[in-house]
């Protein structure tokens, strides 16, 4: 089964879960660069360096976030469909994401393209 697992539409849940993923992976300066089309990490000790993670470390990571979002282990497969799902968003949203107020003392970071554009207007962008 190597077609393209990637164009599979994902469950409500696992876009739920792919949504939280970017979220904690942008807050610990990890992002996807559209332009680049690769993963980057802010470089320690610098305020605007990036630069390009290897993919097998990020899946890694993004594996471990993965089974703290579900309660249940992740596998490496399943944390790469949802890293392709955060990629086609962040390519959608044109690399912009949007802060969206959840509650009083709660933000979280969307893509642009899930984000109503008049919703959108107040909110923080990166």
């Amino acid at each position: 089964m190597h077609g393209e697992p990637h164009k599979r539409s994902l469950s409500k849940q696992k876009q739920k879960t792919a949504q939280n993923l970017l979220h904690l992976l942008f807050i610990n300066k990890l992002r996807y660069n559209e332009q680049w089309e690769c993963w980057t990490g802010r470089i320690v000790k610098s305020e605007d360096k990036w630069g390009e993670i290897p993919y097998d470390r990020l899946t890694d990571i993004a594996a471990l976030l993965t089974s703290g979002l579900t309660q249940e282990r992740a596998s490496i497969e399943e944390t790469k469909v949802l890293l392709q799902q955060i990629e086609r968003w962040v390519t959608q949203s044109n690399g912009k994401l949007i802060e969206v107020q959840q509650s009083k003392h709660r933000t979280k970071w969307y893509p642009a393209c899930l984000i109503d554009v008049a919703v959108a207007e107040d909110r923080k962008t990166a």
